[in-house]
């Protein structure tokens, strides 16, 4: 990836028209735990990394300042910086796609924990000792209603092997088992999202993913069971979502610290 990235910036360079020297820094979001104080990534079970020195090794190639952080985080900083959450100091990024996760912004700032692994509500248990998930762990919400989930679910109950893009031609054209599928998904998030709007009490709620091409038959199931269980506060959950948006999280890493003379890059 390390030797992707260094071999795709002449390119963009050349695309935009611009100079080696004008590059002042690179932000990189990856799916796991990451401490972006250290730029060590301390784990993707995606990728299979543990305690990888990302930022370390990539600067070391392209001698340019690194930041990176988990890819949801990375998607708030965007919203923070660019999207809908310029207008609120606490807010939470929730973000559905080949898994879940959700980011809470405090303060104007991104709350990391204290080992850098808050927000992970797609490990949340959902259903004990259910599908494996990637992380390992049996019965993560993510195993039983992110993207993978919900075509395994259609591919099981049509009985053949079918695309994400016939998935979703068919939530587009109304088909009534699609649409069972994404609801029985969104009254699951919203059933844990509930939880994390009773503990933290955002604002807004700004969803991303590449789930939110589905639209209300997955947003409205959300927003039913949320409400039903939130006990005080009613975060409204606000769609912002482009298909570049993981890319913008990342360059918003980069923007956040360039911009800001009390940070210092991963590296």
């Amino acid at each position: 990836m390390i030797e992707t990235i260094a071999a795709t910036i002449p390119r963009l360079l050349s695309q935009a028209n611009r100079q080696e020297s004008e590059i002042r820094g690179i932000g990189v979001s990856i799916p796991g735990e990451i401490d972006p104080a250290s730029g060590i990534c301390l784990q993707s079970p995606r990728f299979g990394w543990k305690n990888l020195p990302f930022a370390e090794m990539l600067a070391e190639r392209v001698h340019v300042p690194v930041w990176i952080d988990d890819d949801v985080n990375a998607f708030a900083v965007a919203q923070k910086l660019f999207g809908v959450g310029r207008d609120h100091l606490n807010f939470a990024a929730l973000a559905i796609g080949a898994g879940i996760g959700c980011s809470l912004v405090i303060k104007g700032e991104i709350h990391h924990g204290s080992h850098c692994a808050a927000g992970k509500i797609g490990h949340i248990t959902s259903v004990p000792n259910g599908r494996l998930c990637e992380c390992g762990r049996r019965g993560c919400l993510m195993a039983h209603a992110a993207e993978p989930y919900m075509l395994d679910e259609w591919r099981n109950r049509t009985g053949y092997a079918t695309s994400r893009a016939e998935f979703a031609a068919s939530v587009e054209h109304g088909d009534d088992m699609a649409l069972s599928i994404l609801s029985d998904c969104g009254s699951r998030i919203g059933r844990h999202l509930a939880d994390m709007v009773n503990l933290f009490d955002p604002e807004i709620i700004v969803g991303g993913g590449e789930a939110v091409e589905f639209g209300d038959a997955l947003l409205a199931p959300i927003r039913r069971t949320m409400e039903e269980f939130a006990f005080f506060t009613k975060s409204e959950l606000v769609p912002d979502w482009v298909p570049s948006s993981w890319a913008r999280g990342a360059v918003a890493l980069a923007t956040q610290n360039i911009f800001d003379f009390e940070r210092s890059p991963s590296r």
